[in-house]
């Protein structure tokens, strides 16, 4: 996480049972408090309430989200329920928050039910301190119920089993030279891909040449990976689209006020050779739009073939900045308007 403080800026089916079964069981948990989630529909463009494209992207509905829970914000890393019906997210200050998701006329239209836990070390204890900053989070290849979290600060990666009454931290094997990683430019993109190897990317620790580096973790073991990103640029999450390609969701930021948010597209080709990842802008988003500290993303494909794409922002905890949820269509063949 890069925190900055900016205003309010204008600017992913199988198993179909289980997954509902594993989303339901976290929700029972008695260790979960309920909280009170309040949405308030947002325009996509400030100055043009009824503007919908960006790039390949069609607007598909947004929300701002507040809560009187103080313990609420600073939402990283999130995951979709492949039907939508949910999404569970992580925090900076070491909390799992999830809520369903409601629509109206197939648009994302707010939430509901929202529940807030801690989430624990190896030993059923809350994690604190430099210890909770969670950043990616990206659900086990082929296992529903597993996730995988990411940590910067203390550098690391855990694995925790959320269809569990108490799920505690399972260390996973560090990756090489993770320690190295800059204290606040850890792992901030974590995703499975479809060959069930996993990429992981720092948000900004660069190699000499100035790229970001990163791991790509097969069955052969782990390699290292770079991508290609401008300076003053940071990766801030990972997707992975049905085919195999990844998107990549990237922050450029400068005081005052001047965000961008872009999602890039990475070919699933490149990720196998040793050249930089990089791949073509698919959206980029401006001072004309309604946006924040965009931090978490996700993808699902609809029964239909047509693939939405969640992001979320993370607040930092400042009554300056606001909690963005948002819904897309992601039409690149569509014409652009």
């Amino acid at each position: 996480m890069h925190r900055f403080d900016h205003g309010k800026s204008q600017s992913r089916v199988c198993c179909a049972g289980l997954v509902l079964a594993v989303w339901a069981a976290l929700a029972s948990h008695a260790s979960a408090d309920p909280i009170e989630i309040v949405s308030t529909p947002v325009a996509l463009a400030v100055s043009q309430p009824d503007a919908r494209r960006v790039g390949q992207l069609i607007y598909r509905g947004g929300v701002a989200l507040a809560s009187s829970d103080r313990r609420f914000g600073g939402l990283s890393g999130m995951l979709v329920s492949p039907d939508g019906k949910r999404f569970l997210a992580i925090s900076d200050r070491g909390y799992w928050v999830e809520a369903e998701l409601t629509y109206a006329d197939g648009e994302l239209a707010g939430v509901a039910n929202g529940l807030l836990r801690n989430i624990l070390d190896a030993n059923g204890k809350e994690i604190s301190g430099d210890y909770r900053d969670a950043e990616g989070l990206a659900r086990l290849h082929g296992v529903e119920d597993t996730v995988l979290v990411s940590f910067e600060r203390q550098q690391r990666v855990y694995r925790y089993e959320v269809g569990t009454a108490k799920p505690t931290a399972i260390h996973e094997r560090a990756f090489d030279n993770i320690a190295a990683a800059s204290f606040n430019a850890g792992i901030e993109g974590l995703v499975y891909l479809p060959n069930g190897s996993l990429l992981a990317i720092t948000e900004a620790t660069r190699n000499a040449a100035g790229d970001v580096v990163g791991w790509l973790r097969t069955a052969q073991g782990d390699r290292p990976v770079t991508l290609h990103l401008p300076k003053h640029w940071g990766l801030t999450d990972l997707a992975v689209l049905p085919g195999g390609d990844v998107l990549t969701l990237e922050r450029w930021f400068r005081p005052i006020y001047d965000l961008r948010i872009r999602l890039r597209r990475i070919p699933a080709s490149a990720i196998i050779g040793s050249a930089p990842l990089d791949g073509p802008v698919v959206a980029e988003f401006g001072r004309g739009h309604s946006m924040d500290n965009m931090e978490g993303l996700d993808t699902r494909r609809l029964d239909d073939g047509r693939v939405m794409i969640y992001m979320i922002s993370d607040d930092n905890f400042s009554p300056l900045q606001r909690t963005l949820l948002y819904m897309f269509e992601f039409a690149p063949d569509s014409p652009a308007r």
